[in-house]
């Protein structure tokens, strides 16, 4: 998460914890695959991440493999692309100030192309795999906002 340049701009200023806001509205934002994603709220939890589909995931959690391996069994997608939606959601989690490795469990669609992760009745992470017009590959778009009970 940067500071996208808002500080000192446009009325922008570093709230608590560090996070850059604009007119009392919290920023959380994410870079890859030149596309810059943001998220904005008027309290946390939330986040956001983009993160690019590879073939090929170099696990460094036994748990993010594991649960890329339920989200492939859910969605029928690759495991590239599946492990993608896990990394962005641990990035979601990163960026609200969250633990990495909150434990997950994957939603049932009720959408079609979206895939949302729980962390129990807390947050819920809702990761959509998308084509930008000039990017290589596809990538996963990820938000984390409050859970619903």
């Amino acid at each position: 998460v940067g500071h996208v340049g808002l500080e000192g701009q446009a009325g922008g200023e570093v709230g608590d914890g560090g996070r850059p806001e604009v007119g009392g509205l919290a920023v959380a934002a994410s870079h890859a695959a030149g596309l810059t994603l943001c998220a904005v709220a008027p309290r946390p939890p939330w986040g956001c991440a983009v993160v690019p589909v590879t073939e090929h995931v170099e696990w460094t959690e036994a748990a993010h493999e594991a649960l890329a391996g339920r989200v492939a069994a859910a969605t029928g997608e690759a495991p590239g692309t599946a492990g993608a939606r896990v990394l962005a959601a641990a990035e979601c989690l990163r960026s609200a100030g969250l633990a990495p490795d909150t434990p997950l469990t994957v939603l049932p669609a009720q959408r079609d192309a979206w895939t949302v992760l729980a962390a129990g009745d807390g947050p819920r992470i809702a990761t959509l795999v998308t084509s930008l017009r000039d990017a290589a590959g596809p990538v996963v778009v990820a938000v984390l906002t409050e859970g619903r009970s």
